[in-house]
């Protein structure tokens, strides 16, 4: 059964990457509505849409969405980026992240829509899309997008959109600058194979504060093997850019925690290789209530969240005509290509999308189709950090990638959390994602067996601890705070940066102890250590497992640090991809201010029969500070 289930995936790896602002379709059922249909009269004259952008100020306004069925997706005061007093309505004092420069990876940008224009960095956007490098640099090969695509439009205008300008929202750094990168194109993936890996490389570099990539590979779908030259680069672009301060990669964590059912995947951000590195910022997705959004992916390779919205869909098969009918869940409020032929908010009767604001014939606030409301996902919360980043860099120009990192850890807000004195969360147990899929709601599948799937928030031991959660990182971002611990800000803070290897990929610590697995034993792991390891502050924590099991889904990798922090770096069927290697690699960020001195423990659990291999070799590589 499941080998024939994994045949069908294999069998669906017709493209590269996948983008990550689509979600799939919902479960929930029909109801009532929040905003209904009907056209408000728009109450801020200086951007009249701000009043709808609840990831910028959340009063627990109508947001034109429904809501019944999905309760808790329903905008609730507070659960905003916390950038109002920042923008301070554009004054002499205010953080709007003028002078940062931004790259928006992504679909192409329709960078001449007025409400964005103004802030593009003409003449340094890029076409990847070309199959030809000598034109990646061309001025005259600009990232426009092609068709309708209209995903880094959108991208870029939750980043940028200019404020106090009469027209449409606002961004979250409102003055930073942007060049439209188009990375991501339709051509084959014959064509898109030969040349991905040279302009994977090159799009890396350039004279850019931020980069944001609102995509990534599907967890689930595709086989991403750690690439040397990639991380290579990544590391090149932290320690040179920016003057040597580090530029800040930006990452959508991906949308697949509900991608498969119990045999299949569900996803896990250190699925994707290229992810399980410390020089990039992966970023989860929370609603308008304040929780996880349903689609985002976890692991412990998160780092921050920012506000990506629901935005589902389901199809009401209950209306009289029989026409399908689109519902849609508060999503984030945007720019969109310009007219209504292409984009998110087209004239096309035959969707009947039920949105007063996203269906232009119906709102007077978007006749001609050049907004959106229904941008969601991680692409759309990734964008929103970029933003946050920004107006941190315009605060304080200096801080290096490691010193922006920690603030937002620092100050990120604890949603959905409630300390304990066990060190976990008081709702700590939380179920395997199978449980929400037809045939097994209301089974509590691992969990029942005395072994738990995995827990909300996790404390650390460090001597202040640090509540890390594989669902949130280290919380929702908070603007207001990250900037004001900016600008207080004192260099070198974090030391000189240190990790344990001698060269790219050349790890120290290693154990080649051979540890059996037993098969389908959640009881029982497979255990091995590492012993001695060198004692540093910690930033980050890369495993890299090696083992000959036939089908590593099965397994669910635990790592416990000196201090005695047990977190789960993959859980059962949701966390290692079969990429057809040996080698799997992990990012741990939840021992942040941990000590590295010590002994530590490998544990990986077989959650299914009928298939069986061994740890066959393990390393760890601590990067931090003395």
């Amino acid at each position: 059964m499941r080998t024939f289930l994994m045949m069908l995936i294999l069998l669906s790896l017709t493209a590269c990457v996948q983008d990550q602002g689509d979600i799939g379709a919902s479960s929930v059922d029909s109801g009532t509505t929040s905003g209904g249909t009907t056209t408000p009269t728009p109450t801020t004259s200086d951007d009249p849409l701000y009043e709808y952008q609840w990831h910028l100020k959340n009063s627990g306004q109508n947001v034109f969405s429904y809501v019944s069925g999905l309760t808790d997706s329903t905008p609730t005061s507070g659960i905003d980026l916390n950038v109002e007093d920042l923008h301070d309505n554009n004054s002499s004092t205010a953080v709007t992240g003028a002078g940062v420069r931004i790259a928006v990876s992504d679909t192409g940008t329709d960078y001449t829509h007025p409400d964005i224009d103004g802030n593009n960095l003409t003449g340094e956007n890029r076409n990847y899309a070309l199959l030809d490098p000598l034109r990646w640099d061309d001025a005259t090969a600009e990232g426009y997008p092609s068709g309708n695509q209209p995903h880094g439009t959108a991208v870029a205008g939750i980043i940028a959109m200019e404020g106090w300008n009469d027209i449409g929202g606002r961004g979250v750094a409102p003055d930073a600058s942007y060049a439209a990168f188009k990375f991501l194109s339709n051509y084959t993936a014959a064509d898109h194979a030969t040349s991905e890996e040279a302009k994977n490389l090159h799009q890396l570099n350039g004279d850019f504060d931020i980069f944001n990539f609102s995509y990534g590979y599907s967890q689930c779908n595709y086989i991403d093997d750690y690439d040397d030259d990639h991380i290579d680069a990544l590391k090149a672009g932290v320690e040179d850019l920016r003057g040597g301060l580090g530029t800040l990669y930006v990452q959508a964590a991906g949308n697949d925690f509900n991608y498969g059912n119990l045999f299949l995947c569900f996803g896990n951000v250190n699925a994707t290789a290229s992810q399980a590195v410390p020089y990039k910022i992966n970023v989860a997705s929370v609603n308008a209530a304040g929780v996880k959004a349903s689609y985002s992916t976890p692991g412990s390779g998160v780092w921050i969240s920012g506000l990506g919205g629901e935005g589902e869909f389901d199809i009401d098969t209950n209306t009289a005509d029989s026409v399908y009918v689109y519902k849609y869940f508060p999503a984030i409020y945007t720019t969109d290509i310009q007219d209504c032929s292409s984009g998110f908010s087209i004239r096309d009767i035959s969707k009947r999308i039920m949105n007063a604001f996203n269906y232009g014939p119906t709102s007077s606030l978007n006749m001609g189709c050049n907004y959106t409301n229904i941008m969601n996902g991680t692409s759309a919360a990734t964008p929103t950090i970029s933003g946050v980043i920004a107006l941190m860099l315009q605060a304080n120009p200096n801080l290096t990638w490691r010193d922006v990192k920690y603030i937002l850890a620092m100050t990120a807000r604890k949603i959905d959390y409630d300390n304990n004195s066990d060190g976990f969360n008081d709702n700590e147990v939380l179920p395997h994602p199978a449980e929400a899929q037809t045939g097994y709601a209301g089974v509590d599948y691992f969990n029942d067996l005395g072994y738990v799937y995995d827990y909300k928030w996790v404390d650390n031991n460090a001597t202040v601890p640090v509540a890390f959660s594989n669902w949130y990182g280290f919380g929702l971002v908070d603007a207001e705070a990250a900037v004001a611990m900016a600008e207080t800000w004192v260099a070198g803070t974090l030391g000189t940066y240190v990790r344990t290897e001698s060269a790219l990929g050349v790890w120290l610590h290693t154990s080649a102890v051979v540890t059996p697995i037993t098969d389908n034993d959640l009881t029982t792991p497979a255990t091995s250590t590492i012993l001695g390891v060198t004692d540093y502050v910690i930033e980050a924590v890369q495993v890299r497992l090696t083992t000959s099991h036939a089908y590593p889904q099965d397994l669910a990798v635990h790592l416990v640090s000196p201090s005695g922090t047990e977190h789960r770096l993959a859980l059962v069927n949701s966390g290692i991809a079969s990429t057809g290697s040996t080698d799997y690699y992990f990012l741990a960020n939840g021992f942040l201010n941990e000590q590295s001195g010590g002994t530590w423990t490998l544990k990986v659990y077989d959650g299914f029969a009928g298939d069986v291999g061994n740890i066959d070799a393990w390393a760890i590589n601590i990067h931090g500070h003395l």
